[in-house]
């Protein structure tokens, strides 16, 4: 059940809850300031410390510990989806997330200690209530505020330096053992609250809300330890738009890569999140919040947060594939959307003017660039030519006024698939204009399968005993590959083939767990979701 399912690995995965910035993770060594032990954070946008850009870096803002009669204590941490609980001899600390912008605190016979290191320009406020405010660079307010108990803390400005002094804030019981605390997610025009909610509610709500997203994923027949880690990450990956930005760029919830380092939408991933949802109602959501972020002229951009967009490159059109799976669901503007879509693609990468589209650059096969095409653009690639073969497939047969249209720009893209860029042993890359066979990564190659019984039968025949003999699967830096593999061979009523790439994910995460990392930036949900996806395709 999912309410004993205890998070181990908090230096890797946080304690969080969908739609909440606020994170409990533990830091295992001492880093400068930092020293080693449990620390809240909250989701950045983009994170500089010290002025310097660190990514995929880990910075707690306020380090967190156990104190009774101002000693610290040793403890030992326990977590579940709804609660966090610092153990130790002297009594514990339970922490809760309530509606998600508030983290809730309770403790009998020990207080709390909370240490922030400062940088320049980062300043603690001490409120006329007695709370204490910290505002923090890329990040935000934040509000500390004791419910019961009482808050003791130093602020210092050093004018000499323009920095405040490091602070220290001590949550301390009431005479009857008890503290209550609360740590707000905090803009300086709200109003504090006057009185909170139950503890033990707010911890329910939480429970409750963890036990309503598993159900939008299919049930599993297997291991239900690594279902239930799977679908926490993707909850706690689930996130909105920032309250307190008023220029905030996302316009719906949407799935970060990770809670950890520079956290960022990547567009190229949300397809395949969607499609590991069983909720089809959910994958339809998520495809019209990608289809939100589109710019006027029709182009997805390759990633984006809250405050900046990556509109120099643009997010292959994969979004076809989850949106084939669900246009049922999808309503007029998200349609409508796809066809901007696809007109972008026609329009601005078609240098060659033959109805087919090329990649302008590397980064937008949506792959780590560092291991795709690397000596040649504009470039027509595999990949991109079957999400468009599949993006008109699915126009051809929503869009009544013009299903004709794009029924023709399916055929073309197909055929200059399968006449051009396949050799006659696989698929590969060509320069557009001079069509010159471009030295890339095989895997992008392999993207095809998804087109199932679209593929001429004995080009589907080479290409899946290609990939099945190179076992393609295999690759722990492409994580989406095993994914849309099982989905192909399915297609293909290939099942062997599709149970051996997906076991090999399987087993993959089992031994190496979720956190996968790429070049410099840790993925969570990505491969969270490839495991839902598969496991659900397979039914194991």
């Amino acid at each position: 059940m999912a309410e004993s399912f205890e998070i181990r690995q908090l230096n890797m995965i946080p304690f969080s809850r969908r739609l909440s910035r606020f994170m409990l993770y533990e830091e295992k060594k001492e880093d400068g300031l930092f020293p080693a032990g449990l620390y809240l954070h909250l989701t950045a946008d983009m994170y500089k410390p010290g002025g310097v850009f660190v990514p995929g870096r880990k910075r707690g803002i306020i380090h967190l510990s156990p104190i009774r009669d101002g000693k610290e204590l040793p403890y030992k941490l326990k977590a579940t989806p709804s609660m966090l609980t610092m153990e130790t001899e002297k009594g514990n600390i339970e922490f809760t997330i309530d509606r998600p912008e508030i983290l809730r605190i309770r403790s009998c016979g020990v207080g709390l200690r909370a240490f922030s290191p400062l940088f320049r320009m980062e300043v603690p406020l001490r409120m006329n209530d007695g709370s204490l405010e910290l505002f923090y660079s890329n990040l935000g307010n934040v509000l500390i505020r004791a419910i019961e108990g009482a808050a003791d803390f130093n602020t210092v400005w050093r004018l000499k330096d323009w920095r405040a002094d490091d602070v220290i804030c001590d949550l301390t019981p009431s005479q009857n053992g008890i503290m209550e605390a609360a740590i707000h997610e905090f803009a300086a025009t709200e109003a504090p609250l006057e009185k909170y909610r139950p503890f033990d509610l707010c911890e329910k709500e939480a429970a409750d809300d963890f036990s309503l997203w598993q159900k939008k994923y299919k049930e599993p027949c297997g291991d239900r330890e690594l279902f239930d880690m799977a679908t926490y990450i993707t909850w706690i990956c689930m996130q909105r738009p920032r309250v307190d930005a008023p220029y905030r760029l996302l316009r719906g919830n949407m799935m970060y890569n990770n809670r950890f380092g520079i956290d960022y939408v990547n567009l190229f991933e949300q397809p395949l999140l969607a499609m590991a949802f069983e909720d089809r109602n959910a994958k339809a959501e998520l495809i019209g919040n990608v289809l939100d972020l589109m710019s006027p002229d029709g182009m997805l951009p390759a990633f984006t947060n809250n405050k900046e967009p990556q509109y120099g490159y643009a997010a292959p059109p994969v979004i076809a594939i989850a949106a084939k799976e669900t246009a049922g669901e999808l309503q007029g503007p998200a349609l409508s959307k796809l066809k901007k879509l696809a007109f972008w693609w026609l329009e601005w990468r078609d240098p060659d003017h033959d109805g087919t589209v090329s990649y302008a650059y590397a980064k937008e096969t949506g792959f780590d660039a560092g291991l795709t095409i690397r000596d040649g653009l504009a470039v027509k690639s595999p990949d991109l030519l079957t999400y468009m073969c599949v993006l008109s497939e699915l126009l051809s047969e929503t869009d009544a006024d013009s299903g004709a249209y794009w029924k023709e720009i399916s055929r073309g893209m197909l055929g200059k698939l399968t006449d051009t860029l396949w050799d006659g042993e696989e698929f590969v890359c060509r320069r557009s204009k001079t069509y010159e066979k471009v030295m890339g990564t095989d895997f992008l190659g392999y993207i095809p399968v998804l087109l199932g019984s679209k593929l001429p039968g004995d080009i589907a025949r080479k290409l899946t005993d290609a990939v099945s003999a190179k076992k393609a699967w295999e690759r722990k830096d492409q994580v989406p590959l095993a994914a849309y593999l099982v989905k192909g061979f399915l297609e293909l009523s290939q099942k062997e083939r599709a149970e051996a790439a997906g076991k090999w994910f399987i087993g993959f995460v089992k031994e190496h767990g979720f956190v996968n990392k790429i070049g410099a930036v840790m993925y969570s949900s990505w491969s969270a979701s490839a495991y839902l996806y598969i496991t659900a395709a397979l039914g194991i």
